[in-house]
């Protein structure tokens, strides 16, 4: 089994074509992202995507500015082994602010400022407590 770990705050990504692409792949594999006050803008292709079919993501993203992301948008979770909890965010200007894809549990607090985007919000969130 392979386990990972993954921590990044305080950082600017910018001007990529994806700035953060995060992958639990291969058959037990387990990654942890915790994603805490970061610049995650303009960048081509996706801001934050989430991804896993055989392992699992378990991702926290807090207290971060997501804005002006195209093609897949702000944060993206597709796969059936990704749960993300998005909080206290601002997501703004981007294609798609959140979107929840291929059985992905992505989980939102209700301090986070999602608006002016393309699309605010694609697929189905859960609202969590504890703002």
């Amino acid at each position: 089994m392979r386990r990972f770990f993954l921590a990044a705050s305080e950082s600017s990504l910018s001007q990529n074509a994806r700035a953060l692409i995060v992958n639990a792949s291969g058959a037990g594999s387990s990654v942890r992202l915790a994603l805490s006050r970061n610049t995650i803008s303009r960048n081509s292709m996706t801001g934050v995507l989430l991804g896993a079919s055989t392992g699992s993501l378990i991702a926290v993203i807090t207290d971060n500015t997501i804005v002006r992301n195209s093609g897949n948008g702000g944060v993206s979770a597709i796969g059936a082994g990704v749960i993300a909890t998005v909080a206290a965010n601002t997501i703004s200007g981007n294609t798609t602010g959140l979107r929840q894809g291929s059985s992905a549990i992505l989980k939102t607090r209700s301090n986070n400022v999602v608006q002016d985007n393309g699309m605010d919000v694609a697929g189905t969130t859960t609202p969590v407590g504890g703002d």
